[in-house]
């Protein structure tokens, strides 16, 4: 989908409002940003993913989850118009502390650096406004640098706490999840086999179930 369509609801955010509509609209080339269409408690962003993207809430909501010891707990949620990820996009560790979901059925504009970095050249307000953005914080901390295993651990854990089921169908490609945390593909096959054969969970094409309390 391309961009003209949303592009009023683009323009009532304050971040964009004083580029001009052909300016804007000629710096959106269709390789560097996406259009996600979500209903609800569909997933938007892996725990620990690496946050290639800066994310404009066009419709809906979404929100922000944590594993704690009894389960998930709610941390924050955002409604349209809201700006998530700019203090990652450019940074070293940039991964996602949270796991984020649609909380109703959302649109959200996934915009990858090289049209951030445009549109910084175009306008002084949309530079200063994104800058301003990154120095304050989306996700309200920090992920923890983690070996792949505890990326891998703790989403599936989320998602048996989320669908309240040790087997957690997968939405995606493992090619897909393993991008997502910025892996190699052989890296992640290589993980799962290994906590496969210690028994801590098994997995096919399409599921991962997850074994005891492990």
């Amino acid at each position: 989908m391309v961009i003209d369509f949303y592009l009023d609801r683009l323009r009532v955010i304050p971040l964009f409002q004083e580029i001009r509509e052909d300016v804007l609209l000629s710096a959106f080339s269709p390789k560097d940003y996406m259009i996600g269409m979500y209903d609800k408690g569909d997933l938007v962003h892996l725990a620990l993913e690496r946050m290639d993207c800066f994310d404009v809430l066009l419709e809906g909501s979404l929100q922000g989850s944590v594993q704690k010891e009894k389960g998930i707990k709610i941390m924050r949620r955002w409604r349209a118009g809201s700006l998530l990820g700019a203090e990652l996009l450019f940074a070293e560790r940039d991964n996602i502390p949270w796991e984020v979901t649609a909380g109703s059925e959302a649109v959200v504009l996934h915009m990858q650096r090289p049209l951030v970095l445009r549109l910084c050249s175009l306008s002084e307000r949309f530079l200063t406004g994104f800058l301003r953005l990154c120095s304050e914080s989306t996700f309200a901390e920090r992920a923890p640098r983690t070996l792949l295993r505890e990326q891998i651990l703790d989403f599936l854990q989320m998602e048996r706490h989320r669908h309240q089921s040790s087997t957690i169908q997968l939405t995606f490609t493992k090619k897909e999840w393993a991008r997502r945390m910025g892996v190699h593909y052989a890296s992640l096959f290589r993980e799962l086999n290994a906590l496969q054969d210690e028994g801590v969970l098994v997995y096919d094409k399409y599921s991962v179930t997850l074994k005891g309390d492990k």
